[in-house]
């Protein structure tokens, strides 16, 4: 449950100077560093073994244009590395539109099961050529409770804003810009599937605590283990 801003209290600001943007937090959640990679990580409301979170991170990458052909194959390019990870069925394909601030992103969204947790990812991407940098959200939650706190995320996507931005500096070559997300750049979606999974595995073990561990199958290409001898 989303806790409403009393009248006359302003929402706290979350400034990064190092990669020239802020937005407005989101009310009522917890502020930590993301233990694997991006900027900033917001902890909502918990839904079953599932704790609803917000990562926003930023990425250089020298060839980004503030475009919607490169949005969007960015879009595509981590919503595809997403699904090659961990599957899932596509809720919300590739897309771009513009926020209520005025700013250009794309996203995507997919429903995918952790264990036997169903949860549903949405991630926003914003450019900005002028510092070369790719921002990134990435919304996670319970599927169950997903609709119920996405305004935390759009309330970040609909205040984001880049400080001071430069002029966008034209990439060289012209023609395609091609995508921001490609091989070693997938880090941040990777990185934010590590962490849910790690996550979960805790929670699972200490909810089977005191159960005797299930038989392990052997090791592919271990022979199997010798009958006991008979009793005499």
């Amino acid at each position: 449950m989303l806790l409403a801003i009393p009248a006359g209290v302003e929402a706290a600001t979350y400034t990064n100077t190092a990669h020239h943007y802020h937005f407005t937090a989101p009310d009522g959640w917890n502020e930590s560093t993301p233990s694997t990679s991006g900027d900033v990580q917001y902890s909502g409301p918990v839904t079953g073994l599932t704790t609803a979170n917000i990562i926003f991170g930023a990425q250089t990458c020298t060839t980004a244009v503030n475009t919607e052909a490169f949005l969007l194959a960015s879009a595509k390019g981590s919503h595809d590395g997403f699904k090659a990870i961990l599957g899932g069925t596509t809720q919300g394909e590739p897309r771009t539109f513009t926020t209520s601030a005025g700013r250009m992103a794309a996203d995507w969204s997919v429903n995918y099961t952790i264990f036997i947790i169903e949860q549903r990812v949405r991630q926003v991407i914003f450019v900005s050529d002028g510092y070369d940098l790719v921002f990134v959200a990435t919304f996670t939650d319970n599927t169950s409770a997903f609709a119920t706190n996405q305004p935390a995320l759009d309330g970040i996507v609909n205040t984001f804003a880049v400080d001071s931005e430069p002029g966008g500096i034209p990439a060289p070559g012209g023609g395609s810009y091609g995508s921001m997300f490609s091989g070693t750049n997938l880090y941040i979606i990777i990185g934010v599937v590590v962490a849910v999974v790690v996550v979960a595995a805790v929670m699972m073990k200490r909810k089977g605590k005191g159960k005797e561990p299930a038989a392990q199958p052997p090791a592919p290409g271990a022979p199997p283990a010798p009958p006991a001898a008979p009793k005499k």
